[in-house]
Parts: C-alpha cells; sequence; structure tokens
C-alpha cells in the first residue's frame, strides 16, 4: 500500500531540485513516485510553519492548568495544616474513649490520612515529604485501635491485584522497593511490618498464611530492585529487621523463605558489582 511522505528541502538559490526517481518534481506538487511506491512533496525550508491541533493544544493547555493549580493547593503550608487537623481530631476522639472508635469520624480522618499518605503525599514532590512521618504516625495509632481499619487497609492497599490499579499505579509492595523517595519507601516499610504484626498477633493457620505471602513478595523482589539501586537494600534490612525483633513467628516465616541465603547471594552480588565498578 502506498504511503505518503514529505520532503523538505531548502532551496535558498530558487533552483529546481529533483528527487531520487527517473521523474523531475515541480516546486510545492505532489507526485506518486511509481519507483518506490510512495507520494512525495517538495516544500521550500521557509515555508514550513509550526502547527499544533487545536485537540491537542486544548488537552496540554488544560494539564498545565491543573499542574499549576495543583502546585498552589498542594504546599508544605497545606500538608502541614492537614496533619495539625487530624492530629487535634485524634486527640478529640480519645478524649470520648471505646465508643469512638470506628464511629464515622473515626472513619472520616482514617480516609484522609489514607488518601494523603497514598495518593498525594507518595506522588508528591520531596520537598514535602517532611509531613509524610507525622502522618504515618497518626495512621499507626488509628490502625493500633481498630481491627477493622487493619482489615480495611490490607484489602484496599496491601493485597491489591494489578489489573486493578490506575495506570502507573504502584501497588503497595512496589511502593516499599521501587519508589524515588527513602521517606515514601520508609512509610510502607513501617505500615506494612504494623500490619503484619497485626495479623500474626491475631492467631490462625490463614494469618499466618497472609503473613507469609506479603513477606515472600518482599523478598522475591529485593534482588532485581536492589541490583538496580543498591541504596534501596537499607529499606529491605530495616523491614527484615523489624519483623525480626517484633515476633518470633517472623523468624520462622524468614528461616522458611532461606533468608540467610537470599542475602548471602545479594550480598556476593554486590560485592561483584562493587568490584567491577572499582577496576
Amino acid at each position: 500500500m502506498a504511503s505518503s511522505t514529505a520532503i523538505s528541502t531548502n532551496n535558498s538559490k530558487g533552483t529546481s531540485s529533483e528527487v531520487n526517481s527517473p521523474h523531475k518534481v515541480q516546486r510545492k506538487s505532489v507526485y506518486y513516485d511509481g519507483e518506490n511506491e510512495e507520494h512525495v512533496a517538495l516544500v521550500n525550508f521557509q515555508d514550513v510553519r509550526k502547527f499544533i491541533p487545536n485537540d491537542i493544544y486544548r488537552a496540554v493547555h488544560q494539564d498545565n492548568l491543573k499542574f499549576l493549580s495543583e502546585k498552589q493547593v498542594f504546599s508544605e503550608a497545606f500538608f502541614k495544616a492537614t496533619l495539625s487537623l487530624c492530629e487535634t481530631s485524634i486527640q478529640v476522639l480519645q478524649s470520648e474513649g471505646e465508643s469512638a472508635i470506628d464511629g464515622e469520624q473515626f472513619q472520616l480522618i482514617f480516609r484522609i490520612l489514607d488518601r494523603m499518605i497514598f495518593d498525594v503525599l507518595s506522588n508528591a514532590s520531596s520537598a514535602y515529604n517532611s509531613s509524610i512521618e507525622g502522618m504515618t504516625d497518626l495512621m499507626i495509632l488509628m490502625l493500633s485501635k481498630s481491627d477493622a481499619a487493619c482489615s480495611h487497609l490490607i484489602q484496599t492497599r496491601v493485597f491489591v491485584p494489578k489489573e486493578n490499579l490506575l495506570k502507573d499505579e504502584r501497588n503497595f509492595f512496589e511502593t516499599l522497593a521501587t519508589h524515588q523517595h527513602q521517606e515514601v519507601r520508609e512509610m510502607a516499610s513501617t505500615i506494612l511490618s504494623f500490619l503484619l504484626n497485626r495479623v500474626v498477633s491475631s492467631g490462625g493457620e490463614e494469618n499466618t498464611k497472609l503473613a507469609a505471602e506479603a513477606i515472600t513478595k518482599v523478598l522475591d523482589q529485593m534482588p532485581d530492585e536492589c541490583q538496580k539501586h543498591w541504596m534501596r537494600l537499607d529499606t529491605y534490612l530495616t523491614f527484615i529487621y523489624k519483623l525480626l525483633k517484633s515476633n518470633v513467628a517472623f523468624l520462622k516465616i524468614l528461616i522458611e523463605q532461606q533468608i540467610v541465603t537470599r542475602l548471602v547471594h545479594l550480598l556476593t552480588k554486590y560485592n561483584q558489582n562493587t568490584m567491577a565498578y572499582a577496576t
């Protein structure tokens, strides 16, 4: 099938030009080149003008406006104010006693923290990540008071099928492993280790299997991610250390997952790469 090709030349001397074919081409005319089976055109370089279709221009313009709007709204002052409001609200709930746990106000604050941590701060500039530690501490506090909140977070954030995520959206384990900002990786590590502790402490074979599945996912992605970015090894080691010192059940799971062998292989590759770079 014939294709259309535009040929642009700079004919500054006003002389006629030829295309590499048996046929002559007149200026600004379009003709079919039978030898190459294509349409070609000769266009003076000075006649070329930049052109952006209106639909593309409008889409880019709207995207730029949205970016500028978010830049004005999501600022350091915004995150600090949100953190302060959540802290105050939780203090009020604590003063009301156990009756406030899992109530409407409790759920509202938890949803705000959930969206701020995972949907906003995790995708924001590193300049705003100073607020993520405080919000993580508040979420841990709320999780410690509510089994329902723990179950909700496990279902909606931790064990979410990849096909249910939006385009370019990370799942929980990818955030822990691949996020470019250390504060976000530490957030994911802290929350996951707390959730796994709650799961294991609840007892039962199913809960132990759930914890083992999460740990396996983390360990399986560790070699590839650490070889790409060795600075992320600290995130994995910190996560493993938190688990080991928190509950003896994790020691059994990690032994079954051959944690010592995994780390030896990983550090051996690290040393080989270091020597390769040095030489």
